[in-house]
């Protein structure tokens, strides 16, 4: 596994690529978190793309918020000023169910849409062009909480990654990260399993283990 360039501190390495997720000084300046970073380099890069995904996912689900507010505003606003004086007649006018009975039966409605082919094809039409432009309400995505590193290290031989703010998803993320920590040899990237050498627990493969006398628990 290609391991982090070694000519910057990771911590460092990690402030300047993912500023939003780091605390801040009093102009602004992303700072390391009081209790600090401490990752072995072998889980760099899998700490890497757990800050990468959290970045990429707040940045996104920010945008996507601002983006469909502004949709659904036009959206209303175009309903409420023009589509409910002029379309909604139209829409109204064509509609093949407005005063029809309930249809029972597959027959009876197969029966029925015949009948009304013609009347039928422009109601569709218009209910298609009606979906486009109604306000739904499923543009009102909730933003998420920004994501703040509090803390990264090892501990029993895991990842320990402590931070405020997310979702649900979030935490989904960050778990899965701390479980693949267990199978990643903290010192070279590999392939690796939890060893033991009297209470010091480490991730380490096979070669790693036998060099630093671990043994597999």
């Amino acid at each position: 596994m290609k391991l982090k360039d070694s000519s910057k501190p990771f911590n460092q390495y990690l402030i300047e690529r993912y500023p939003s997720l780091f605390p801040k000084d009093e102009q602004g300046n992303p700072i390391q978190p009081s209790c600090g970073i401490w990752c072995p380099v072998g889980w760099e890069n899998l700490v890497d793309d757990l800050c990468k995904a959290l970045s990429s996912y707040c940045c996104m689900q920010k945008v996507y918020t601002e983006k469909y507010k502004a949709v659904r505003i036009a959206k209303e606003w175009f309903y409420k000023k023009i589509f409910t004086k002029v379309f909604n007649p139209i829409y109204n006018k064509f509609d093949p169910y407005k005063n029809q009975t309930i249809l029972s039966t597959t027959a009876q409605r197969a029966k029925f849409e015949e009948k009304n082919k013609f009347k039928m094809g422009i109601w569709n039409f218009l209910y298609k062009v009606r979906k486009i432009f109604y306000p739904y309400y499923k543009w009102d995505i909730t933003p998420v909480s920004p994501v703040t590193i509090d803390q990264i290290k090892e501990k029993f031989g895991e990842l320990r990654f402590y931070y405020d703010g997310g979702d649900t998803k979030v935490v989904g993320m960050v778990s899965f990260a701390e479980f693949l920590s267990a199978t990643i040899c903290q010192n070279t990237g590999n392939r690796g399993s939890l060893c033991k050498r009297g209470s010091w627990y480490s991730t380490l493969s096979p070669e790693e283990a036998e060099k630093n006398n671990f043994t597999q628990v």
